[in-house]
């Protein structure tokens, strides 16, 4: 290895890919092994980008969001453009951010144990004046199948019986899947479509159209109600 010196590198200090590192100073040296960096400052290195974020840095994430901010992230989930949030998790903080910035009583995404094991994962749960709702979020590329509400219907077997659900997906249903709502009753899941939450978020009253879904479905046994068209999915 020949020596090395400020004037053979031009005088900068480079990471292993040849960026220059800012706030270092070279110090010439004789030979490799006495090759000597000083730092007059700490570099601040980029974070290990494998590392996932925990379920409480997701809600102080998302709990610094207003509505204005919530739109913002909810044009960047439909094009696919969020960097800091983790596979299908900003769609499901902003469901429940929605919901808590309008005054619902909010439980952030939880597991339940049983025996020391995880029996189910919520992907949280609301209080909209005295109702109480599980939510099931899908921020995935096509209209979703029975399996989340097949999944959410079996959750709701364990609950008491004034327990509705409600599954929320950005790309909306396939035809079965609606179907398989309507034959759960009388455990009742509403359904939500991205369009639906983009009004929501607009009309800043997700709690108001949710009273809406849920009354249509108590006098009308729908569980597919368009609160954008007042029409059914």
């Amino acid at each position: 290895m020949p020596a090395l010196s400020a004037a053979t590198i031009e005088g900068r200090v480079v990471d292993f890919d040849g960026k220059p590192l800012a706030g270092v100073e070279l110090v010439p040296v004789a030979s490799w092994q006495q090759f000597v960096v000083s730092c007059r400052c700490v570099v601040d290195l980029p974070r290990e980008t494998n590392l996932v974020p925990t379920r409480e840095e997701y809600e102080t994430k998302i709990q610094a969001l207003e509505w204005p901010d919530l739109l913002a992230l909810w044009d960047g989930i439909k094009v696919r453009d969020t960097p800091e949030w983790g596979a299908g998790k900003a769609f499901e903080y902003l469901v429940l951010r929605a919901f808590d910035l309008d005054g619902a009583v909010v439980r952030w995404p939880y597991g339940v144990f049983l025996y020391g094991e995880i029996v189910e994962e919520i992907d949280g749960s609301v209080r909209v004046g005295a109702l109480y709702s599980l939510i099931e979020s899908k921020d995935e590329n096509a209209k979703i199948a029975i399996a989340p509400i097949a999944k959410l219907r079996n959750q709701l077997l364990r609950r008491p019986a004034g327990t509705f659900g409600m599954v929320f997906s950005s790309q909306g249903f396939t035809d079965p899947a609606i179907q398989l709502a309507h034959f759960a009753l009388p455990q009742s899941i509403l359904l939500w479509t991205g369009d639906e939450v983009e009004y929501a978020l607009n009309q800043q009253n997700i709690c108001e159209l949710c009273e809406m879904k849920y009354r249509m479905c108590v006098d009308r046994g729908m569980v597919d109600f368009d609160v954008t068209t007042g029409a059914i999915l």
